[in-house]
């Protein structure tokens, strides 16, 4: 997971830059960026993320996860390259974009790969840990951004993570799903769930299943065009399903939390510097991800996101009330918006956002889990 992962954290990298451009940018005696130009390369980044999304949605069953990354690791290193080196507008927009893109063409196909090779009883907790490499990667951009000028850090946190998932993707096997819906032998189907889970582990009864999985009323159900598969009710029903759960997971206050919280800690006067407060809420994140997973493991999906619901409204009227107080009074209390805030992010990250992207593969039949889930996260990537 250490060697796929890298792609979750080259996101939650530059998801920090975002905020490292912000602060260094306008100050920078050497700067090449006006505001609106600094502004146009940070949005476009959604636009390139939902364009991969598009374009790795069709080509991931094909691919899979493992040679997929092979192709956009590269591509993503490239855009980091064009950022750090180009010392243009136009350079740093299409190397924005063409960096996630590369996000977008691999994320799904990144957490469906993570999904098919862990043992199902532990897919809640590896959810997990791929979201917390997401928050590690905003914290150490942030942590190291006062010692790089901004485009060498660009280079650094593009290079890195590429070829660090490079070198590992060179010792790992596809996932025993992948091979066999693509014809592969059982004999690699066995190595590969021997590799991952040890020699101790009844690969073939494993194998067995994923072959029942694969079927259909009609045959292999792997070998059908993968749009009558996406319109066969067991696939529909759950992709649905969990394209709504994301559809809520963006809208919901911690969410939006994340993208002002400038704004909504104002108030609060703490003594940080701007790196300072714009790591807060990765730092947060970081440290309530896991133990949000644990909590999952033990106590199921439905009553996490029943609690995850109930905090994150709790958060997000003690914020709003906040505002609603007399000027002398915002002057004494500003210590309530850190507190819904703490608790809007706490519930919107180790709970919901857990449960969300464990949905994007847990509801879908294996069969059609690496497209759908692409299709998931290209809903996600659509509505941020």
């Amino acid at each position: 997971m250490v060697v796929v992962g890298q792609q979750l954290l080259a996101l939650g990298l530059n998801f920090g830059m975002n905020s490292v451009t912000l602060i260094e940018v306008p100050d920078d005696p050497d700067g090449f960026l006006s505001a609106d130009q600094l502004s146009w390369s940070i949005a476009a980044t959604a636009l390139g993320a939902v364009l991969g999304s598009l374009l790795g949605t069709p080509v991931a069953p094909v691919l899979g996860a493992r040679r997929l990354l092979l192709l956009t690791m590269p591509l993503y290193a490239l855009g980091s390259l064009a950022v750090g080196l180009g010392g243009h507008f136009g350079w740093t927009l299409s190397g924005r974009v063409v960096m996630f893109a590369a996000f977008g063409m691999s994320e799904g196909s990144v957490r469906g790969y993570v999904s098919e090779i862990v043992p199902p009883t532990r897919r809640a907790l590896f959810t997990t840990l791929l979201n917390f490499m997401v928050y590690l990667g905003q914290v150490l951009a942030l942590a190291v951004a006062p010692l790089l000028h901004w485009q060498v850090l660009f280079i650094v946190v593009g290079v890195v993570p590429a070829a660090l998932c490079l070198f590992g993707l060179l010792f790992l096997p596809n996932s025993a799903k992948w091979l066999l819906s693509r014809g592969n032998s059982e004999e690699e189907a066995l190595r590969s769930i021997r590799f991952f889970r040890g020699a101790q582990v009844d690969a073939a009864a494993e194998v067995r299943t994923i072959h029942d999985s694969l079927q259909d009323g009609r045959g292999d159900g792997a070998a059908l065009p993968v749009w009558t598969l996406l319109r066969q009710r067991v696939t529909l029903r759950p992709l649905l399903l969990a394209s709504v759960q994301m559809v809520l997971y963006v809208w919901c206050g911690g969410a939006t939390l994340t993208l002002i919280t400038a704004f909504v800690l104002a108030p609060v006067r703490l003594p940080l510097s701007e790196y300072q407060r714009s790591t807060l809420p990765a730092a947060l994140s970081a440290l309530v991800c896991i133990p949000g997973g644990i909590i999952i493991e033990r106590y199921g999906r439905l009553p996490v996101l029943r609690l995850g619901g109930a905090l994150s409204t709790v958060g997000c009227a003690t914020i709003a009330a906040y505002f609603f107080l007399a000027a002398e009074s915002q002057e004494r209390l500003g210590w309530i918006v850190l507190a819904g805030a703490a608790l809007a992010l706490v519930a919107h990250v180790g709970l919901l956002g857990n449960v969300a992207f464990g949905y994007a593969t847990e509801l879908l039949p294996n069969k059609t889990r690496t497209l759908a889930s692409n299709i998931v996260i290209t809903v996600l990537r659509r509505l941020t």
